[in-house]
């Protein structure tokens, strides 16, 4: 699914100031946290971000980089945002994590470390996919792969939270990056 770019600005904004806090490049170097949060279009906050979770995991894995895999322990970490729109009935909403398959149809190897941004709060959330839910969000009820790349995690727009999605899935959502960072991918 292809959603035009909106909240861009939010997103860079928090993305960040995430980054400038958590980075020693640029948390120990005021010039470079300077530029950062000045001119974050310059920067490719979706790589640093993968770093900085590395980083904030006080060497529980490396960042590494590798196809289907982002750490050497086989986890992968993504950036994502809430989206909603109007269905007939209700306002749906729902974050989107892209590319949890390859085009040849292969899963990511691990658990997926997950920073959404929620630009209606305009706040970041921090949630970690097992490895076995991320299997179970990219499979149908009839057990069939899904056609899409992407997962979907419904978010619910009255109480403000993934709280079912998490229920569902036994997904974990936490208050903080460094508490994302240091979950153990099993």
């Amino acid at each position: 699914m292809y959603h035009d770019k909106i909240n861009c600005d939010i997103r860079n904004k928090l993305l960040s100031e995430l980054i400038a806090d958590t980075s020693p490049r640029f948390s120990k170097n005021p010039r470079d946290r300077e530029q950062l949060l000045a001119h974050p279009d310059d920067y490719n906050l979706t790589r640093l971000v993968e770093k900085s979770l590395a980083h904030a995991s006080d060497g529980l894995y490396k960042f590494i980089d590798e196809a289907h895999k982002d750490n050497d322990d086989g986890s992968e970490d993504k950036t994502a945002t809430i989206y909603k729109a109007k269905r007939a009935k209700y306002i749906a909403a729902w974050a989107e994590i892209t590319n949890v398959r390859s085009e040849y149809g292969r899963l990511k190897e691990g658990a997926l470390r997950c920073v959404i941004l929620n630009p209606f709060l305009e706040k970041l959330h921090f949630i970690f996919i097992p490895k076995d839910a991320v299997k179970q969000l990219m499979t149908t009820k009839d057990g069939n792969d899904t056609k899409s790349k992407s997962a979907y995690l419904t978010y619910n727009l009255s109480d403000e939270s993934f709280t079912k999605c998490c229920e569902r899935y036994g997904l974990i959502e936490v208050s903080t990056f460094k508490q994302l960072a240091k979950i153990k991918n099993h």
